[in-house]
């Protein structure tokens, strides 16, 4: 067996046994309204009628503010399939959440710099990161609930758009500038759609397939491509408008979803601050996780001087001064570092409001490159996610 396919075996397997719990609960919380009771997943008739509705729809109740139609046609799938049983749609989830991985393997590789590792060497940078992907604890948030698939398929289609942006963009020996493949970037595009229709955090795609561009094939940039890219970003977002009836039919944010929505602004950004700080400090330490942080579960920054508000601002700087040190001497982890803050931009509530006031850790693309840039610590929380009570969450989410 070859070294590559040693990384993959290994990675699998890790992935598998850490996350094998998350296969225990049967439906909770949402999967209930989105699965159990929602005509749309009954079976595969319903197919138009999904391209058409919401993603809130049971029955007559229509909520016109989400709109995941492949996460939707997935469930669907899986119905068809093998019925409304709720282990065939975790263990679906279990292994989307293992080829995220894999995906994040690939990617290290092409940004991550070569380390001295012996060539047969199976433990290398981009392999310790895709393990700390596989067994991070965040990621309880996301199998912990099966409607959490929208993450999983927005992941496993951004990254692979990106990694297929990349192979569109190598070129036999001599070429170079704007040169991109046809029928790969044609299949970049798909994936990015699939993304956008799988979950709201595929809007980030036509700026990640930018950043690629500029600072992993550095050469100048396919704007041929990337003006594309942008005009399929405005029709998905007409067809999200025809669907739903407007960019957000639903009303104003309320309060218990997101008091940020309706805070005065000063204390309105320094309450997203501080949700920023609590997001890195969960990445950092995930001792204590949640599948809804709604309502009093994180109370308002008093203002500017919050504490909270202060180390949010700070992270926002060292990660601003790290992406200025690292961009020219070391193009791969300045990728990595613009990526994790393109993707988490949409739900940093920080230019606009959106629907929660902190997503589920789980739901963030940008840990995968973090997980990424991160090699050297991929062992401590390898250790951690086999030995510290997060493995036993599963257990306790059964309703």
């Amino acid at each position: 067996m070859s070294v590559r396919s040693r990384q993959v075996l290994l990675i699998v397997v890790v992935c598998v046994l850490v996350n094998l719990r998350a296969l225990r609960p049967g439906f909770i919380h949402d999967d209930h309204r989105i699965i159990e009771q929602n005509g749309l997943t009954s079976d595969l008739r319903h197919v138009l009628e999904i391209f058409r509705s919401g993603y809130w729809s049971t029955g007559d109740v229509q909520v016109p503010n989400l709109y995941r139609p492949v996460t939707i046609l997935s469930f669907a799938i899986g119905q068809t399939v093998h019925g409304l049983r709720p282990l065939g749609f975790r263990l679906v989830d279990l292994l989307l959440h293992t080829l995220n991985a894999l995906l994040v393997l690939l990617l290290a590789r092409r940004v991550l710099p070569r380390t001295g590792s012996a060539p047969a060497a199976v433990l290398d940078g981009p392999v310790f990161a895709a393990l700390l992907f596989s067994v991070h604890p965040v990621h309880t948030e996301v199998l912990g609930e099966i409607v959490g698939r929208a993450e999983l398929l927005a992941a496993v289609f951004l990254l692979g758009s990106v990694l297929v942006f990349l192979r569109a963009r190598e070129t036999e020996e001599g070429g170079g500038g704007e040169v991109i493949r046809p029928g790969l970037a044609a299949a970049s595009l798909f994936l990015f759609a699939l993304a956008f229709l799988s979950k709201e955090n595929g809007v980030v795609a036509p700026g990640l397939l930018l950043l690629a561009d500029l600072w992993v094939v550095r050469r100048r940039p396919a704007w041929g491509f990337h003006a594309v890219s942008c005009a399929l970003l405005a029709s998905l977002f007409a067809l999200r408008f025809a669907v739903l009836g407007g960019l957000n039919p639903a009303g104003p944010i309320h309060f218990v979803d997101n008091p940020i929505a309706q805070l005065p602004f000063l204390q309105a950004k320094s309450t997203a601050l501080a949700v920023l700080a609590r997001y890195v400090s969960l990445l950092a330490w995930p001792a204590r996780l949640s599948i809804d942080y709604s309502f009093r579960t994180i109370p308002p920054a008093t203002g500017p001087l919050d504490p909270g508000a202060l180390v949010g601002a700070a992270c926002i700087l060292a990660w601003a001064v790290l992406l200025a040190r690292t961009r020219k001497g070391a193009p791969g982890p300045a990728f990595a570092l613009a990526f994790a803050g393109v993707a988490f931009a949409p739900v940093a509530n920080l230019v606009v409001p959106i629907g929660t006031i902190m997503a589920a850790m789980g739901t963030g693309i940008s840990r995968l490159i973090a997980a990424a840039t991160a090699p050297i610590s991929a062992p401590a929380f390898i250790v951690l996610a086999m030995t510290s009570p997060n493995t036993d969450r599963y257990s306790k989410l059964r309703e």
